[in-house]
């Protein structure tokens, strides 16, 4: 069995419900008016963990758990995780570092060498923490995860409100962490726009990377501007986006729904390349797939784990784990293949319009 990295899959925890009640929340511009909607799995934690089994899906993967509110909240999300782990994936977790009795339990009695494959993103939500008077515990969990032997790093997604107080935020960070966030800026999610908002300028941009200088930051102002119709994309070959609660897969985000890969554990995993045929308005905020090279166009994207690396924060195990590029060892379509590829799924994506 092969030990590189065979998929990239963004697993989707369901539901709304958060901890926090960030004003510039991407859920509430998208006109979702409940956030306490609970997440849900239909299946059991055992029963997941089998169906992403490194066997059936023929080598390790990257898999980043993610959810509609605070990650953590569901009670069966940390087992999924250690689960995921014991399985020999690398596993990124995205949530706010406020569950205390959550992060204890990531970490309790998780062997180093999968802690080596554990990468926490911390969102950073300034004004919530403050207000909640959670400050002290985010910077805590963050240490109490790198003290383990996991890596992790903060990660500010910058409004409007956050304009007037970028330099005592990076005050904060330096005073309590040593290391600077990444960052980038907020965005309009309305019907898969993806756009900045106005304040995104050639001043804005110039204070971010002067104060923060994220390599994170560098990649999404680049991909703001690709037209991704232009571009040969492997989304849907060397990545997908599952959806925890019932098992169904897409390509990518705003792609529909091709397959269910929990009904039947036994069956193939097979959905195909997106191609040109993307659903969203650029790749911005999929760093990660880019600097993986989900485009080959862009070969000279810095690698992902160089990408994120803070030397206080990362252990050099997960860095050497992520510095992949798909195309060095998964082979690429030929023109005459991608044309083929294109029409074809084409073709699924308008027929899967009429049954909806």
């Amino acid at each position: 069995m092969s030990e590189k990295v065979r998929y990239t899959i963004t697993a989707c925890i369901s539901g709304t419900s958060c901890n926090f009640d960030c004003g510039y929340c991407y859920r509430k511009k998208q006109g979702v008016e409940e956030k306490n909607q609970p997440s849900y799995f239909r299946y059991s934690v055992d029963y997941m963990l089998n169906a992403l089994s490194k066997q059936r899906l023929g080598g390790i993967a990257d898999i980043i758990v993610i959810g509609g509110g605070e990650t953590l909240l569901h009670p069966d999300v940390v087992p999924f995780i250690k689960g995921l782990l014991a399985e020999g994936h690398i596993v990124e977790v995205v949530t706010n570092m406020t569950l205390n009795h959550r992060i204890d339990e990531l970490l309790d009695n998780t062997p180093p060498e999968h802690l080596e494959r554990l990468l926490v993103k911390g969102s950073f939500h300034y004004l919530e923490l403050k207000r909640l008077n959670k400050l002290d515990d985010f910077f805590n969990n963050m240490k109490k995860v790198v003290d383990a032997g996991a890596s992790c790093f903060p990660f500010l997604v910058i409004c409007e409100e956050y304009i007037p107080l970028l330099d005592e935020i990076k005050s904060v960070f330096i005073e309590n962490l040593g290391e600077l966030p990444h960052c980038t800026s907020a965005l309009d999610f309305t019907e898969a726009k993806m756009q900045p908002y106005g304040f995104y300028n050639s001043e804005f941009k110039k204070i971010v990377t002067e104060k923060f200088g994220s390599k994170i930051n560098d990649t999404f102002d680049r991909f703001l501007s690709v037209d991704v119709k232009k571009h040969f994309c492997y989304a849907g070959e060397w990545s997908f986006v599952l959806n925890t609660s019932n098992g169904s897969i897409s390509r990518c985000f705003y792609s529909p729904s091709e397959q269910n890969i929990f009904k039947d554990i036994s069956s193939e995993i097979k959905l195909g390349a997106i191609g040109t045929n993307c659903c969203i308005g650029n790749c911005a905020l999929h760093y990660n797939l880019v600097s993986q090279g989900i485009m080959p166009d862009f070969d000279d994207v810095i690698s992902y784990g160089d990408m994120l690396y803070k030397p206080k924060l990362f252990n050099k195990k997960l860095v050497e784990l992520l510095n992949f590029k798909y195309e060095n060892y998964m082979p690429l379509f030929s023109k005459e293949e991608e044309q083929k590829i294109n029409a074809k799924t084409r073709e699924t994506f308008e027929e899967l319009k009429t049954k909806v």
